[in-house]
């Protein structure tokens, strides 16, 4: 196999596990990212914004942020870069709203 095919085989691949991790993605981000808070929460982790700019938008405890990113850490969903944590894929990219969610209305 020269070095043209090795490239096209891994496009290839690539192409394939990004589908079936949008496939997981789908299935796991409704279930972890229960209510409003949690989705903007989870939209909020950028690499960029903090705990206390998460809290300017949301009004939850620190300690409950903090606790939420890690769990999503170890679920995979969300990336530490240096002390900022970031989401893997945006709600927006896989057509997830903020909109209310069961939970929200008490249901």
């Amino acid at each position: 196999m020269n070095d043209e095919e090795t490239k096209a085989l891994l496009r290839d691949i690539l192409k394939w596990q990004r589908l079936q991790g949008i496939q997981v993605a789908l299935e796991l981000l409704p279930k972890v990212l229960d209510t409003k808070e949690k989705k903007i929460v989870y939209e909020m982790a950028d690499g960029k914004n903090g705990i206390k700019e998460v809290q300017s938008r949301v009004k939850i405890a620190a300690g409950t942020i903090h606790n939420w990113w890690n769990n999503w850490l170890a679920q995979g969903i969300l990336e530490k870069k240096g002390q900022k944590y970031q989401k893997i894929i945006s709600l927006k990219e896989l057509s997830i709203t903020l909109a209310e969610t069961k939970d929200d209305k008490g249901g």
